[in-house]
């Protein structure tokens, strides 16, 4: 499994292609570098719902905690998936 992870990731480097995840981390890296970027996404959002937030990875979290100071975020989840 690591041989193919590792082939994975090569040929996206040589291809120069980013799956989801190096999205996300490029965008998170974004939002940690430059407060201006976060507020000026957040003022087109004065309220944020987030439901399935127990499926919310810590990367995702990092992207909506740098967004939160500047807008009303309400979050709804189950751990149990029971509500």
């Amino acid at each position: 499994m690591l041989k193919i992870f590792a082939a994975y990731k090569q040929r996206k480097a040589a291809g120069g292609y980013l799956d989801f995840d190096d999205i996300l981390h490029r965008f998170a890296q974004v939002m940690r570098e430059d407060q201006e970027i976060c507020r000026r996404i957040a003022k087109n959002y004065s309220h944020v719902l987030v439901d399935e937030m127990q499926d919310t990875n810590p990367l995702q979290w990092l992207i909506l905690e740098a967004l939160a100071p500047s807008l009303n975020l309400f979050c709804v989840g189950d751990d149990a998936q029971s509500i």
